[in-house]
Order: C-alpha cells, then structure tokens, then sequence
C-alpha cells in the first residue's frame, strides 16, 4: 500500500468520530462487495473521504432497486456506486465529482450468431439487464426491444449461459470479476462485444429527503477534494489484490 494512504488511515483511526453516515450499496464486484477485503475500491474511496471529515461509514448491502427505494426515501443518508441522470437528480444530489469510471459493455455467448455493431441492433435479440440499473438512453427509453429484467449481473450471466436471453448489459470489470471467479462455468462460453456502449462516471448520490442532506452533501464533496490524490493509488491496490 502507498505510503501517504496508510499513514493518512492511521491518523484517521484515532479520531473521534462524532458523526454517522449510513450508505446503499449493492454486491458489484470488483468496485464494491461485502464478500471482499475493505469492500472494494468505491468503498474505500468513500469511507476515507467521510473519515477525513471526521464521519464514521457504515454500508448497508442490498438489492439495487431495494438500494434506490431506500435512499430516495431518506431512509438511508446515501447511495453509492451510481451514475448521474436528470431523472435521479430529482431526488438525490450528487458528489460535485465522481471518483471511478465504469465501462458499460455487452456480452453475448461465443456459440451464439449475434451481431452488434450500433445499439439499434439490438432489436433483433432479447437483452438482459438488471432492475434499476442505467444503460445508455437508446437501451433505457426504446419500447421495441425485447428486455429481460434480473436482480443482479451474476443471474443475467447465468441466463445468457442458459440461452434464455441472447445479450447482456454490464460493466465490463464487473463481467471480468465474475467470470474470473466462476472460470469452469463462464470463461470458455462467454464473450465480449466491443467497442463499450458507454464510459459511465461512479458518483455518490445522497438523498435529499433528510434533514442533514445538504451537510453531508458538503462535507463529503471537501473530504472528497482531500483524498483525491489519493484515488488512483487506492483504486490500483484494491484491483491488484483482486487480481486484476
């Protein structure tokens, strides 16, 4: 680990935190899992930006849509990994920066005849996603293609192994996680479609439905500027020790 993060965290350890902020995840491996050391690299940006400002974090890990029902509600303080939209800035108010960057791919199986080359191909097969998750606005808003709506990526992998849908929507580290860790099940079947649909940019978004929303809001964006040098480094040390 560098240096300047170990002994920041050191100092961080011993103050006394007078403060709580309680944070919606998801289990979305590589950038964040309770199942992974430190829970991954959004989650140890977040939690030594909220430190640096003197808050203690606690995640709460759910479903996604259960995640977004929670934090628009102010039934937690905040949600992270999550990408900015008009529709979503309605209710949440969004870190003044985002702190990662998530490629948004397709996957298809490699026995399978399916050619992409624009989004609008995608009329012609059944595509996976996920509830509650943004795709691009032609995935999101056409009505004329055939989608298949799942919990989590790893079922939406499991389905296009299976042959009930015949492309899948997802991060591009987060479809290498998976497959690295179920290699026997995946890695000889499944495969990549290039170029990335998107490069989406990872933002905590924290609910304007409490009292102390604009507070946290504020002191996150200046715990955020503090560690920001920090970032790359935390991000490589997470990935690296994944394996990745």
């Amino acid at each position: 680990m560098n240096f300047s993060i170990f002994f920041l965290s050191v100092f961080l350890c011993f103050n006394t935190f007078a403060k709580k902020v309680t944070i919606a995840t998801l289990e979305w491996p590589p950038y964040i899992s309770e199942k992974i050391e430190g829970h991954g690299s959004v989650a140890r940006i977040v939690t030594m930006a909220f430190k640096s400002v003197g808050y203690e974090v606690q995640f709460e890990f759910l479903p996604w849509a259960r995640a977004l029902s929670y934090v628009e509600r102010g039934k937690v303080d905040a949600i992270v990994p999550i990408y900015k939209t008009i529709e979503r800035e309605k209710k949440l108010h969004f870190s003044s920066s985002s702190f990662q960057s998530s490629p948004l791919v397709l996957y298809k199986r490699k026995d399978a005849n399916v050619q992409i080359g624009k989004q609008i191909d995608l009329l012609n097969y059944k595509l996976g996603l996920v509830n509650g998750y943004n795709n691009t606005e032609f995935i999101d808003t056409n009505k004329k293609i055939s989608k298949s709506y799942s919990r989590d990526d790893f079922i939406n992998l499991k389905k296009l192994l299976r042959n009930r849908i015949d492309v899948i929507s997802i991060d591009r580290e987060v479809a290498r996680y998976l497959i690295s860790k179920n290699k026997t099940k995946f890695q000889d079947h499944l495969s990549l479609i290039s170029p990335a649909l998107d490069i989406k940019k990872l933002f905590l978004g924290i609910s304007k439905n409490t009292s102390k929303s604009k507070k946290t809001f504020n002191d996150f964006n200046t715990g955020l500027k503090k560690i920001e040098h920090l970032i790359p480094q935390l991000i490589n040390d997470s990935f690296s020790e994944l394996g990745m």
